[in-house]
């Protein structure tokens, strides 16, 4: 029975959402996992929300001590934010990896945008939903650039979320194919 209720919330974020604003379900924030990953419940059941639109600094799972710098601080101002509240969503749909892609709205604010505007998320790099502006959140950019806000204040040694996580997924291939190398130079003597 649980797995048709979260089949019928993923169903009412699809379609639910295309119809007016207004009359959107809340949904409770129960945890927040990163600056730009979320868990929700709502009448229907539990899901995970990516933040549409915004690439927060990673929090790096197997190791959270090597994070991406502003990684914890991305969380935790998001927690501030949002944690235990009711919040609208604005669906996107879906994206790979089982996640509702959403703009997060408390009251008539966007907490998508908020991330950006204190410095502790970029404006996403890669696809981007068919329906979501960014043209706010480019400037709040900007904005937060110039102001060296949050994650900003790095200057020239910023590296985006995007391209960390591939360095990190790089590292860990690299360490794996090592390790491999080594235990068959210890199995030959």
């Amino acid at each position: 029975m649980k797995k048709y209720k979260g089949l019928l919330a993923l169903l009412i974020l699809f379609f639910g959402f295309t119809t007016a604003y207004a009359h959107s379900p809340l949904f409770k924030v129960t945890r927040v996992l990163q600056g730009d990953l979320i868990e929700l419940s709502g009448q229907e059941g539990k899901f995970t929300l990516r933040l549409a639109g915004i690439d927060s600094p990673e929090l790096w799972q197997p190791e959270p001590a090597k994070s991406q710098p502003f990684a914890r601080q991305a969380r935790d101002y998001l927690a501030s934010l949002i944690q235990g509240k009711m919040v609208k969503i604005r669906s996107y749909g879906g994206q790979a990896g089982c996640f509702l892609l959403g703009e997060v709205l408390l009251g008539k604010k966007n907490i998508n945008l908020e991330m950006v505007k204190a410095g502790l998320a970029e404006v996403f790099r890669a696809k981007i939903p068919q329906n979501l502006n960014l043209a706010l959140y480019k400037k709040s950019e900007a904005e937060a650039k110039a102001a060296k806000k949050g994650m900003w204040i790095q200057g020239d040694k910023y590296v985006s979320p995007m391209l960390w996580c591939k360095r990190q997924k790089a590292k860990s291939l690299c360490s794996f194919i090592l390790y491999g190398i080594l235990q068959q130079g210890s199995t030959k003597k």
